[in-house]
């Protein structure tokens, strides 16, 4: 499946759920421009950290003390395919209010996202693959300082999305996840959020029965 038909197809889909919990991110009024753009930044950094918890980071930690060459090893491969489509999920609504219809900057996404890069024989190691995560987590930070603090205009963030957007395309290389593979988790991933929201969704009550069901599935 083409890149372009994957990004459309989570594109459209993203902003159905969007409109389900409340926000039209493909007609944002322009008062609420900015605090939208921020919140999904705010959301990519949470989802991004969640995802570094999936190597083995921590010095600390009774594997790495043992033998240092276990540290930044990739522990948990599926919940870190998951929690990259959760990245997704907030960064398609990102280009939903950065670039809105313009079909050029989304080829240039969906090229960056969905076109692999990495083959089999050559996957980045463990350590490079958590650099990557922490520098998408760093270009988040500096991505919302530019937009928070700088009044940056949302014209003037279509680079740094496409900078994202080659971030996350390489963790999906590194995650050996393909275009169609994507695309199927985000669809089941997409359902639970719909399910989610009918079941009165709170942070304080929610569990992850859902995600771990869906991540024993891959």
């Amino acid at each position: 499946m083409a890149s372009k038909e994957v990004f459309d197809q989570i594109y459209k889909m993203q902003a159905k759920l969007n409109r389900y919990i409340g926000r039209d991110t493909l007609n944002c009024p322009p008062e609420y421009l900015k605090n939208w753009i921020t919140d999904y930044l705010w959301a990519l950094h949470d989802e991004a950290t969640e995802l570094s918890n999936c190597f083995r980071w921590k010095w600390w930690d009774t594997k790495v003390r043992k033998d240092k060459n276990n540290r930044f090893e990739l522990f948990d491969e599926n919940n870190a395919k998951i929690e990259l489509i959760d990245i997704i999920h907030f960064f398609i609504s990102l280009c939903h209010l950065i670039i809105v219809d313009d079909d050029e900057a989304k080829t240039v996404v969906s090229d960056l996202l969905f076109s692999q890069k990495l083959t089999e024989d050559n996957h980045a190691i463990n350590r490079i693959s958590f650099k990557v995560v922490q520098s998408l987590i760093l270009y988040i930070i500096l991505t919302f300082q530019a937009i928070e603090f700088d009044n940056k205009t949302a014209e003037s963030l279509e680079i740094p999305l496409f900078i994202l957007a080659s971030h996350i395309g390489t963790l999906a290389d590194i995650l050996n996840m393909t275009p169609e593979e994507i695309l199927n988790v985000y669809k089941k991933k997409c359902e639970i959020n719909f399910k989610r929201q009918d079941q009165n969704y709170a942070m304080d009550t929610k569990t992850e029965e859902d995600n771990i069901k869906l991540a024993e599935s891959l």
